[in-house]
């Protein structure tokens, strides 16, 4: 028997007897690149501080303690975390969305002569000129009536540096809706209004209300120019092109707390606990939910990441997919149903990262699906210009990028060589090396010797006369070199004699 491809990944599902030649139980920091059995390179620190959950955007490490949900759209960052939702711009962060004034303006009137007409009253709000984002409208002043003059005090100013500007918008006499009288400095907090009716701006409160994201906005994600947002069992969404304006109407209600979304080409996945969903539409008046699948949900945002057209993200069975239609549990098949408890994920180059509290565990896309995992002492996983980084103790370190090796372990299927109930003689176990390599060979699950190898070579471990007969044969290999191919007979079997 010869095996000298290793490119399988773990399988754990089926009995170890029923895994094809190039899987192994166990499959743990080794290089399946080249097929061979290879250790992985060690994390190299790098000289980036950063907190824990950080990401890459525009030169400028982002990040925070806490897990945060983040999107990019027209050029900005959004993020969201359940506690604060901030955009990020500039080099700064800056809350997601404009406080509206709480105040209404107090009125007084004077004598004026073909000005202000009619019984009025008056609103403002909060305006950048920069970023033309305005937010909603104080509360209505009282209904007055004018004697020409208007004085408006009490003002609130805006503590945002992005609004350097109030709008003052006025309804009553010849003005029928809350229309634009006039914009004045956001730091005065009072304005005299002596704009007859056919001299105001004319521009109207806009019909929806600018209001800020919710403070408790989780998950945030962007699908056809709409910034999309979690708040409990309510999806959350913005006008068209307008990131920081959450008007209280746009929402879809859902019956459980949403636990994550994520765009795909043909629409929003939204995901409870236990289901999964397909939000469709183009525009705000034309979002409709239809369920995808009743029985697999997501475990968290922090598991979401996108390849190609399509999501992946951990169910309570395992790790998930789906680019709109069917939703597939990747690892059924391979792993079974597995509990993965994710701290934060990545992809790079075509391998889904995930990091959980104890090592990292990996689904390569490159060779057809594969599985692995790594033990790299790293809290969590992000990508930087192309590079994949763990972080440690407030460093991010870049992963597969030391000069050394760390340590692999690999335990191979269980090889039968025919039928398990065939008693067989098993004598010499060679093997192909590159470096530092212990092999343990296991008789019906009993580790029966050990072979220590250093350098470039081939070499080969003898079983004991009194361990050389069994029914199946099985191999652990440890260590920082490489293995090439591993060869051993039966009784029954051809090879080296």
């Amino acid at each position: 028997m010869k095996l000298n491809n290793f490119a399988g990944g773990q399988s754990s599902r089926v009995r170890p007897q029923f895994l094809a030649l190039n899987e192994g139980v166990v499959y743990d920091n080794i290089d399946m690149s080249v097929g061979s059995l290879q250790a992985v390179k060690d994390k190299l620190a790098s000289a980036i501080t950063t907190p824990k959950f950080s990401i890459l955007f525009e030169g400028n490490w982002v990040g925070s303690a806490a897990y945060s949900s983040s999107v990019v759209y027209g050029k900005k960052l959004y993020r969201a975390d359940g506690v604060h939702p901030t955009e990020f711009d500039n080099g700064a962060s800056v809350p997601l969305g404009v406080v509206f004034p709480t105040v209404a303006p107090t009125t007084t009137t004077t004598v004026e002569a073909n000005a202000v007409e009619g019984t009025v009253q008056y609103v403002y709000s909060y305006y950048s000129s920069a970023t033309g984002v305005e937010s909603a409208v104080s509360p209505i002043s009282v209904s007055r009536l004018s004697q020409g003059r208007m004085t408006l005090t009490d003002m609130q100013v805006s503590a945002d540096p992005r609004t350097n500007q109030k709008r003052i918008y006025r309804v009553g006499g010849d003005l029928t809706v809350f229309t634009l009288v006039d914009t004045i400095p956001n730091s005065d907090v009072a304005y005299e209004d002596i704009i007859p009716a056919v001299d105001v701006d004319g521009r109207l409160r806009p019909e929806l209300a600018d209001l800020p994201a919710p403070e408790t906005l989780n998950h945030i994600a962007e699908s056809y120019a709409m910034l999309f947002g979690a708040e409990g069992a309510k999806l959350r969404y913005t006008p068209i092109g307008r990131p920081q304006s959450w008007p209280e109407t746009h929402f879809l209600q859902f019956s459980e707390d949403i636990t994550g979304i994520g765009a795909v080409a043909n629409g929003l996945l939204v995901m409870t606990g236990k289901r999964t969903h397909l939000v469709s539409g183009s525009s705000p008046e034309s979002l409709s939910p239809q369920l995808l699948d009743g029985s697999q949900g997501c475990k968290g945002s922090q598991s979401i990441r996108q390849l190609g057209s399509g999501l992946l993200w951990v169910s309570d069975d395992g790790i998930c997919t789906s680019n709109g239609g069917k939703v597939s549990v990747l690892s059924r098949n391979k792993l079974g149903k597995i509990n993965i408890d994710v701290v934060n994920s990545a992809v790079h180059d075509d391998v889904y990262y995930l990091a959980t509290a104890t090592n990292i565990v990996a689904f390569d896309m490159r060779f057809g699906g594969a599985f692995k995992t790594f033990s790299l002492d790293v809290e969590t996983v992000t990508v930087g210009d192309d590079v994949l980084y763990g972080w440690k103790d407030g460093i991010l370190h870049e992963l597969f990028a030391a000069d050394s090796n760390i340590s692999m372990n690999y335990l191979s299927p269980i090889f039968p060589e025919g039928m398990l109930t065939e008693d067989k003689t098993y004598k010499k176990v060679y093997i192909s090396h590159k470096g530092d390599i212990i092999l343990n060979i296991l008789i019906d699950g009993f580790v029966v010797n050990t072979g220590t190898f250093t350098g470039d070579g081939v070499g080969d471990v003898q079983i004991p006369n009194f361990a050389q007969r069994g029914y199946t044969i099985q191999f652990n290999i440890t260590g920082t070199g490489e293995v090439s191919e591993i060869e051993y007979k039966t009784s029954s079997g051809k090879g080296h004699d």
